[in-house]
């Protein structure tokens, strides 16, 4: 009978370690499945913000592009407008020296 008492014992020694074994393996899945979780929570807002910088820094590239956009346009107008300018004033003096020519080369008429 003492045999069957120790191994009673024994037997129940081993359970209770064994159910003891494994509430640390449940536990430490646990905090490995929340650890997991939480990590994956951080590099998501990591990957949020990161996308808001991309975001925000396309839309002040597109702002400076379109301002610089507009200050070249500006220019080009302004330039073809000072060439449209200078042609109109050379026109307008080689009509004057026309003018000017042929005044001298027509004889005054005698009426």
């Amino acid at each position: 009978m003492r045999t069957s008492r120790r191994l009673r014992k024994v037997r129940n020694g081993n359970q209770e370690r064994f159910q003891q074994l494994e509430s640390a393996i449940q536990d430490k899945l646990q905090n490995a499945a929340e650890r997991r979780l939480q990590i994956e929570a951080e590099q998501k807002e990591k990957l949020r913000n990161h996308n808001n910088k991309l975001v925000e820094v396309r839309s002040v590239m597109t702002a400076k592009v379109e301002e610089i956009t507009k200050d070249i346009e500006s220019k080009l107008t302004a330039a073809e407008l000072n060439r449209e300018k200078e042609i109109q004033r050379k026109l307008d003096f080689v009509k004057k020296e026309n003018k000017t020519a042929r005044a001298e080369n027509d004889p005054p008429s005698t009426d």
